[in-house]
């Protein structure tokens, strides 16, 4: 069936595609491979910023606002990011105060993977995560309040949205997930971050595979930032998050527009689910080209 489905896919031309679906990707850079994530700059850094990507610490700082956060990349030790060398606070409101913050320290290592560093959409997601306008979503849970509920991150990487997420709502358990190559850096990441992050567990899940059962089967929340990169595993994806959600589901999807092989990510997405965008049409133009959207199982 997956077959005959890229093959449907595969006959409509692009154009028609994007307009059925509602989106107007930009072109493919030409000589750029599909199977390999485009180059991005890591959020809050300045342009003349020189990123390790080896072996870097980053304290991330999400305002309670919903404004982007601020990244503070240190040259020896997560400690150390309170001198650090590159610092972004030019989009951050005047009257921010860092206290009220919410505050993730982060290892950042791209050697077991593209995971290991901080790409644009978990700055989207995790700033609405930090937000109060959350405050505003129903359902995830059977009583409504998926917030003590459970929540568990596909993809996650350096975990930090994971994090957010636990840091955010205490009461709730948190799993944040991804290949056994990324287990490294996010269990070294979850170390970094307790005793705020205790609520927390970090597990292995591969996207098309059977989830292992100490991971919920259908948790309240399902959150997702630039996971749409690979066309090999856009099928594995929606498998797992159909394997993951019901009805009651709250899937946060966070998404940054590449190229139009993407579309088909989501003709796939369309078999099972719907979307709609979560935020307001002016912050979804300063967040541009990365969207943010609520999925829900059909």
């Amino acid at each position: 069936m997956a077959t005959l489905v890229v093959k449907e896919v595969a006959m409509m031309t692009l154009p028609a595609l994007g307009q059925e679906l509602g989106f107007d990707f930009k072109d493919e850079v030409p000589g750029t491979p599909l199977s390999s994530p485009p180059s991005s700059p890591l959020v809050g850094t300045s342009a003349s910023a020189q990123i390790n990507e080896i072996d870097e610490p980053a304290l991330v700082i999400y305002p309670r606002d919903g404004s982007r956060p601020v990244v503070r990349y240190g040259s020896h030790s997560v400690e150390d990011v309170s001198t650090a060398r590159a610092a972004d606070t030019s989009s951050a409101p005047q009257d921010w105060r860092e206290e009220d913050a919410i505050r993730i320290k982060l290892r950042i290592n791209v050697t077991e993977g593209c995971g290991g560093r901080i790409w644009p959409a978990a700055e989207v997601l995790g700033a609405y995560l930090a937000s109060d306008e959350l405050e505003m979503l129903q359902g995830g849970a059977q009583d409504g309040d998926w917030r003590s509920g459970t929540i568990v991150e596909l993809g996650s990487g350096t975990g930090l949205v994971g994090f957010l997420a636990a840091m955010r709502f205490p009461q709730a358990r948190v799993w944040v997930t991804d290949q056994q190559a990324m287990l490294n850096v996010m269990d070294l990441n979850h170390a970094l971050n307790q005793p705020a992050v205790a609520n927390c567990k970090v597990e292995q899940l591969d996207w098309g595979l059977p989830a292992r059962a100490s991971i919920p089967s259908k948790p309240d929340v399902l959150l997702l930032a630039d996971c749409v990169y690979l066309e090999s595993a856009f099928q594995p994806l929606v498998d797992t998050m159909v394997q993951l959600s019901n009805s009651d589901t709250l899937i946060l999807f966070c998404y940054q527009q590449r190229r139009k092989a993407d579309k088909r990510f989501f003709a796939l997405l369309k078999k099972h689910f719907t979307w709609d965008e979560v935020l307001s049409p002016e912050k979804s133009r300063a967040a541009a080209p990365t969207r943010l959207f609520r999925v829900r199982r059909r």
